[in-house]
């Protein structure tokens, strides 16, 4: 098992792949800036910004995924505000649960009946806190 994110398993077996890719995390922090009379503007430092990651997927029914439900499972979790934890080796990206802040599907393989053999994924997760 490569990690998780909620009941999402990325995973390479020989039966199935789900990996993710271009895994992208963000952390800062949340600045005030006070104005002075004769003087430059002073910074101060208000707290933590929300962690947020970014990471791609490939959901191909040869790899022993169905690219549909996986889609409409994803599509749920964010539509529904679901928070889960995302795990990479066994360690926790984020303190705090995270939120799906944004999904895009790219369907790139679709079969003569309709059959989707291949999406591409984008999703964007921020901490939920």
């Amino acid at each position: 098992m490569i990690g998780s994110y909620g009941s999402i398993i990325f995973e390479v077996s020989s039966e199935k792949i789900l990996n993710l890719t271009d895994l992208s995390t963000t952390y800062g922090g949340n600045w005030a800036s006070q104005d002075l009379i004769s003087g430059k503007p002073r910074k101060q430092f208000i707290g933590a910004t929300t962690e947020t990651a970014t990471f791609n997927m490939l959901l191909k029914a040869d790899l022993g995924v169905k690219p549909s439900e996986m889609l409409e499972n994803l599509r749920k979790k964010a539509e529904e505000g679901s928070a889960d934890y995302l795990i990479i080796g066994g360690k926790l990206m984020c303190a705090n649960k995270m939120v799906i802040t944004s999904l895009s599907g790219k369907f790139n393989t679709i079969y003569s009946g309709g059959e989707i053999a291949s999406i591409s994924v984008s999703i964007s997760l921020e901490e939920y806190v």
